[in-house]
């Protein structure tokens, strides 16, 4: 249909890129967009690609993370496996928690293998027109929100650029996750100040290089970790190779489990 639109009515092109502040990387990117893996060499040549062993590479992003936050700039943390994006959850939360920014003896929501603490950042999955903030906008997939209460019912109260709203326990079982990192394809259309992309795996086609260095216009840095024996490693998401080896299909997978602390009790 938009194809038809195009050929009968015409449409204004974009030519020029425009998205980044210097002229190497606006160059740089159409060669990635057209999956030439050669200009990989122009990203290690200027210092922009990293490469270690898994732990050392979350570790590094975390800790770049940390420093933008406290310079008070907002930072998108990607990766191009939701395994990654996981533990990076993880690892911000508990960094937070070092920080003295979130309280582990509060009130806290398991949900499935996440525990979300009052004050963690999330993202919620699934869009509900039933359900408004304070200010009559609904909830939409992939908004950035914060926990400001839990609830004994399992409910939780979020704050976001749309209002404030209080969300049912119902939906909090299967479509609430902490929202510190996110695969690259769910952090488009986000502005940020910083940009810390790591590639489990660099690829071209699907969520690769493109996505991770070329959609940015701050300086982004791209950090590929390595298993053990020093090849590039190739993890599936957990639920999918749970639902192959039952022969499932993962949406036929159980809902997560929700346990809900309030106070110093559980």
């Amino acid at each position: 249909m938009f194809v038809h639109l195009v050929d009968a009515n015409g449409c204004v092109e974009l030519d020029q890129v425009h998205r980044f502040r210097h002229d190497w990387e606006r160059h740089a990117s159409l060669r990635l967009r057209n999956g030439d893996p050669a200009v990989l060499t122009e990203y290690n040549r200027r210092g922009r690609l990293h490469d270690g062993s898994l732990n050392q590479m979350e570790q590094e992003v975390i800790t770049a993370w940390r420093q933008a936050r406290s310079r008070g700039e907002t930072v998108a943390l990607m990766a191009n496996s939701t395994d990654t994006v996981t533990r990076l959850n993880r690892l911000a939360q508990h960094a937070r928690i070092s920080m003295g920014e979130l309280d582990p003896d509060g009130p806290s929501l398991d949900a499935g293998d996440e525990s979300m603490l009052i004050g963690d950042e999330v993202v919620t999955r699934r869009n509900d027109r039933r359900l408004r903030t304070d200010r009559g906008l609904m909830v939409k997939n992939r908004d950035h929100w914060t926990i400001t209460d839990i609830h004994p019912d399992s409910d939780v109260t979020l704050c976001g650029r749309t209002g404030t709203i209080r969300i049912p326990g119902e939906y909090v079982v299967e479509d609430i996750e902490l929202g510190y990192a996110q695969t690259s394809y769910a952090t488009r259309g986000r502005t940020v100040d910083v940009a810390h992309p790591v590639g489990v795996r660099l690829r071209f086609g699907g969520t690769g290089p493109p996505d991770l260095l070329g959609r940015w216009r701050p300086p982004r840095h791209c950090v590929s970790a390595r298993d053990r024996r020093g090849l590039w490693s190739r993890r599936r998401d957990s639920r999918a190779q749970s639902a192959s080896r039952e022969g499932l299909p993962a949406a036929s997978l159980p809902v997560r489990e929700v346990r809900c602390r309030i106070g110093g009790g559980v």
